[in-house]
Parts: C-alpha cells; structure tokens; sequence
C-alpha cells in the first residue's frame, strides 16, 4: 500500500465513531449488564465473520509471530 493511500485510510478513519472504555467499566449504558466474559465472546464473533466476509480462514500463527506494526504517538 502506498504511503498516500495509508494516509488517506487514516483521514478516513478520523471520521470513525469510537467509545473506548475498559471491560471494567461500569459507566457505560450500553454495556452496563453485559459481563466481561460476554463482552470478548462478542468480539469473537465479530473477528469470525470478518475472516468469513473476507473469505479467508482465521490465520493460526504464534502471537509472536503475528504481522503488524507498533505506532507510538509523535512517530509516523
């Protein structure tokens, strides 16, 4: 991917609603009565249709292994 197109991914995603919070949290309405437990299975099944609407199986590597990249806050 070139360098203009990643850029324009992040402008993109600048846009993105997102709540953060911690699974302790109890100040969130939304999640208010959802355990912890339920909240990563939910993750699950999201992380299991996307490699399903990708068309690719789950990749199975070591942790160590897996591709990625750390960004620290002031580095590009």
């Amino acid at each position: 991917m070139s360098d203009e197109r990643r850029a324009e991914r992040a402008r993109a995603r600048r846009q993105w609603p997102v709540v953060r919070g911690r699974v302790d949290d109890q100040t969130s309405e939304l999640l208010l009565d959802v355990p912890p437990a339920r909240r990563v299975a939910m993750v699950w099944a999201l992380t299991v249709d996307a490699w399903a609407l990708r068309g690719e199986a789950i990749p199975d590597y070591a942790r160590g292994e897996a591709p990625g990249r750390v960004v620290r806050p002031g580095e590009r």
